[in-house]
C-alpha cells in the first residue's frame, strides 16, 4: 500500500519522510529512494493512517503494528487492510507523539513513591488552565476533562486532547463524561449546563494530581463532593486548597473561570523556577510562530 501527504509516505507499514522537497516526481522504487525511513520508536511524531468514506472516519496508529506475533496487532492489521481496500479516499494525519497520558504519568510516579511536588503540580495545572482558557474563549465546552484526556510530552509539556464530546455554544445538555470527573449538573436530566462543568472536572483532576486516586475516604471523590462534603487535600498541597475548593462549588455560578484560576495560581507558582521559565519561553516561541503564519510578511522582518 502506498499513501502520500506532502513529504510523508506509508509503504508496507513503514513511514518515510522526504529529505529534499525539490526533487522531481517519480514512482515505484525511485520514489522510495527519496525518503528517509522514520524510526517510530524514537520519533517525535505519531503517524496515523486515516481512511475516510463520506462522514465515516477510521484511524489506526502504525505504532500498534510493531509486534507481529501479537494477536491483537494482527487483528488491527486485518482491520487496517480491510479499510484500505474498502475506500478510495486515503490521507495521513501527522501529529505530535506524546509519551503518555496524565493518568499513566501520575500512576507511575506514585508507584515509584515519587509524588509530584507542589511546583510540579502548579506547572502542570498552569498549562491545563492555559489550554482550557483557550477552549472556552473559542466558545467550546470540552465536556470530558480527565487525566486520560491530557497528554504528557517531554519536559512535562501538557496538552488537552480528545475532543469527541466537545460542544459549541454557551450551553449544552448531553449526559457525557467520565463518572469520576463529570460535574453534578450533567446528571440532572435535560437541564442545560455551561462551561463551568469543565472547571469541576479540572478540580477533580487536580485532586488526582495530588493523591493519585479518584477515591476519598474509600468513596468516590466525585460522589463525596456532590453530596456537599468538603474534601481536604494532603497537607503538602495545602497551598492549593483554596483554589480546589472554589472549583468544587455545587453552584455553577460560584465556580471561577479558567482565567481567574490562572491569576490565583500565579501567586503559588515560583516564577523563577527553570521549568516555568522554559515553559514561558516555549509559549512565546509558539505565539511568535503563529503570528508569522498569520502575517507572512513577518518572515522577512
Amino acid at each position: 500500500m502506498f499513501t502520500q501527504l506532502k513529504n510523508y509516505i506509508i509503504l508496507n507499514d513503514n513511514v518515510w519522510h522526504q529529505s529534499n522537497k525539490n526533487q522531481r516526481k517519480c514512482s515505484g522504487k525511485q520514489k522510495v529512494q527519496q525518503f528517509n525511513h522514520i524510526n517510530a520508536q524514537n520519533a517525535n511524531y505519531a503517524i496515523v493512517a486515516t481512511i475516510a468514506s463520506n462522514v465515516k472516519l477510521a484511524s489506526i496508529s502504525l505504532s500498534q503494528y510493531k509486534n507481529q506475533n501479537n494477536k491483537k496487532n494482527q487483528k488491527m492489521r486485518r482491520r487496517k487492510n480491510y479499510l484500505e481496500n474498502s475506500f478510495d479516499s486515503k490521507f495521513i494525519t501527522i501529529s505530535e507523539l506524546a509519551q503518555q497520558d496524565l493518568k499513566n504519568f501520575v500512576d507511575q510516579r506514585f508507584k515509584q513513591q515519587q509524588k509530584l511536588t507542589l511546583q510540579e503540580i502548579c506547572m502542570i495545572f498552569y498549562q491545563l488552565l492555559n489550554g482550557l482558557e483557550y477552549i472556552h474563549d473559542q466558545n467550546f465546552i470540552h465536556r470530558d476533562i480527565s487525566p486520560q484526556n491530557i497528554l504528557v510530552f517531554q519536559d512535562q509539556i501538557i496538552k488537552i486532547c480528545d475532543f469527541g464530546f466537545v460542544s459549541y455554544g454557551e450551553q449544552t445538555n448531553a449526559n457525557v463524561g467520565k463518572q469520576d470527573f463529570v460535574a453534578p449538573e450533567v446528571y440532572s436530566g435535560n437541564q442545560n449546563y455551561n462551561k463551568s462543568i469543565d472547571i469541576w472536572s479540572l478540580g477533580l483532576t487536580l485532586y488526582y494530581l495530588c493523591t493519585g486516586s479518584t477515591k476519598y475516604n474509600s468513596r468516590s471523590a466525585n460522589i463525596f463532593a456532590r453530596e456537599q462534603n468538603h474534601i481536604v487535600l494532603p497537607e503538602v498541597y495545602k497551598d492549593l486548597q483554596a483554589l480546589f475548593d472554589k472549583m468544587m462549588q455545587l453552584e455553577t455560578q460560584n465556580r471561577p473561570s479558567a482565567s481567574q484560576l490562572k491569576e490565583e495560581l500565579m501567586a503559588i507558582i515560583d516564577e523563577g523556577s527553570p521549568n516555568f521559565q522554559k515553559y514561558q519561553s516555549s509559549l512565546l516561541t509558539h505565539q511568535m510562530n503563529q503570528h508569522k503564519k498569520q502575517n507572512p510578511a513577518m518572515e522577512y522582518v
